[in-house]
């Protein structure tokens, strides 16, 4: 058996432990909190995630947390969810740009605007990955994740293990997955693997606009 608590004296490997697990045991990301957050479901934790993930560290978030405006997630982030996400605001929860971002967790995240996943430019080498279910709730909701390339690329994009439902029962408005592409964009080397959609317009829905 293993009765050491540190790694450095090398009982226990970094190799054998998770990227959620190492980062709680290393102690090396941040957290929300550290910049002010609440996380309890009810105070606006907007500014505070939104620091957490500009500091470049990598970003820890085990609470739950409400949000009024878009968080972006810019080039090089590596996020993990583990506790819930609820947004208020009319647009998406989460907006992605850039290349190598790594989101990944055990949490959900519960959308009122139109989208709780938008990329709309140039993207490449993005893992997201969310074991919990990822909601568009209202009737205002157009799509649980968009993915929409104009003039740019977007290419390398890794989505897997989510459950995606959109619109609210009976009041169904939101496509699961929207793939756009209009004016000179285009969208290759992709893969979506292990994906249930439910409660939506169109499970996935492609749409080439660039003629």
């Amino acid at each position: 058996s293993v009765t050491t608590q540190k790694i450095a004296d090398r009982a226990i490997t970094e190799q054998k432990l998770s990227a959620a697990l190492k980062l709680k045991v290393l102690n090396d990301y941040v957290t929300p909190e550290m910049f002010g957050a609440k996380g309890d479901g009810t105070t606006d934790d907007t500014e505070a995630i939104q620091n957490a993930i500009d500091s470049g560290m990598p970003v820890y978030m085990g609470k739950d947390y409400l949000i009024e405006s878009t968080i972006h997630i810019p080039s090089n982030s590596r996020i993990t969810l583990d506790g819930q996400v609820a947004y208020t605001g009319t647009e998406a929860a989460f907006q992605f740009s850039g290349s190598n971002i790594l989101f990944t967790g055990l949490g959900g995240i519960t959308s009122n605007g139109k989208y709780a996943i938008l990329i709309n430019e140039a993207c490449q080498i993005v893992e997201f990955c969310l074991k919990g279910k990822i909601y568009c709730r209202t009737s205002n909701a157009i799509s649980v994740v968009r993915i929409y390339a104009s003039g740019v690329g977007v290419t390398r994009l890794y989505f897997h293990d989510l459950y995606l439902v959109g619109g609210s029962s009976g009041s169904e408005t939101a496509d699961g997955i929207s793939i756009e592409t209009a004016s000179g964009g285009y969208i290759n080397e992709n893969d979506f693997d292990r994906i249930s959609i439910m409660r939506c317009v169109y499970a996935v829905k492609l749409v080439n606009n660039t003629n």
